[in-house]
């Protein structure tokens, strides 16, 4: 018996391209992360509201890394100060708050229901919770805090499952497969494997690397489409007797 992967496609409704790459994908990664704040949010809803199967998730997203397209909070700023620099916009890294800051569990609690609301509000059936950039995750109050709103909101939040380490990836898609091809001959077991899928729309290709000097974030992002679209990898997937497996099914 081989792996059982959640292959989860994160990050959409970061931009028109972002959607595409996760729609073109949705076939072999079923489980979509959605940034309610981010400009896109939109197109996302009209691409996969309504979609039974696919599993949607709500990417909570308390930071703002790229100065190409700061995110601001959708609460009132005045109920949601800690979270904020200014002129209102996120933190760029929720891992490196500036001395004197710290996030205010009840003002994150605001903001999570201000972003979880947009997202039901545009008609999509949110079915588990996850976080951008782990933010969730960056101090023990604040992941008791999302194991108990995504208890009380009905939602799977699989925070103990490990994750594939799957990257980096390259601009060559049988590289890439050959990678895979290894992980699958030598993992067992139930993992989570993000992918940040995007195609060349004017706005992921111009996202600044994390590290000055690193990998451009959009080469990365459609590596990772080209390799979720290419049929070689479906049937990798089959051959390899890898289970890909939706988030709510763990219900």
């Amino acid at each position: 018996m081989g792996a059982t992967l959640y292959l989860r496609a994160d990050d959409a409704g970061l931009s028109s391209g972002t959607n595409a790459a996760i729609d073109a994908a949705s076939s072999v990664c079923p489980n979509i992360g959605l940034m309610a704040v981010a400009p896109a949010i939109e197109d996302a809803a009209d691409r996969f509201r309504g979609r039974k199967e696919l599993c949607l998730g709500f990417h909570v997203t308390l930071n703002s890394e790229w100065p190409e397209i700061p995110w601001r909070a959708l609460a009132p700023a005045g109920s949601v100060q800690s979270l904020l620099k200014s002129p209102g916009f996120f933190y760029s890294n929720p891992w490196q708050l500036p001395p004197g800051a710290s996030y205010d569990p009840a003002e994150v609690e605001i903001e999570l229901h201000a972003q979880l609301d947009r997202l039901r509000k545009l008609g999509m059936d949110i079915r588990y919770m996850d976080s951008h950039m782990g933010v969730m995750h960056s101090t023990p109050v604040l992941e008791a805090l999302a194991r108990s709103f995504a208890a009380r909101e009905g939602l799977e939040y699989p925070h103990l499952m490990p994750k594939l380490q799957h990257g980096p990836y390259t601009q060559n898609t049988p590289e890439n497969l050959a990678r895979w091809s290894r992980l699958l001959d030598t993992e067992t077991g139930s993992f989570i494997a993000v992918f940040h899928p995007a195609t060349a729309d004017g706005i992921v290709e111009c996202l600044s690397p994390h590290e000055p000097g690193g990998v451009s974030p959009g080469m990365v992002r459609a590596a990772e489409a080209a390799l979720l679209r290419a049929p070689e990898f479906a049937t990798l997937l089959h051959a390899k007797d890898a289970t890909v497996a939706r988030f709510d099914d763990r219900a």
